[in-house]
């Protein structure tokens, strides 16, 4: 059996945490527009 990779937000939304899943978007947005190339794992 393959296993599929499945990003952190995708899980997070499709178990009903949807709204960690926005606080993490919104971090990644600001982290964008301030030019940063900060990456993070999430799972983690």
């Amino acid at each position: 059996m393959a296993t599929q990779a499945i990003s952190i937000r995708r899980w997070l939304v499709d178990n009903h945490y949807g709204d960690i899943a926005k606080l993490i978007d919104e971090v990644m947005a600001e982290w964008a527009q301030q030019g940063k190339k900060t990456r993070r794992n999430w799972w983690d």
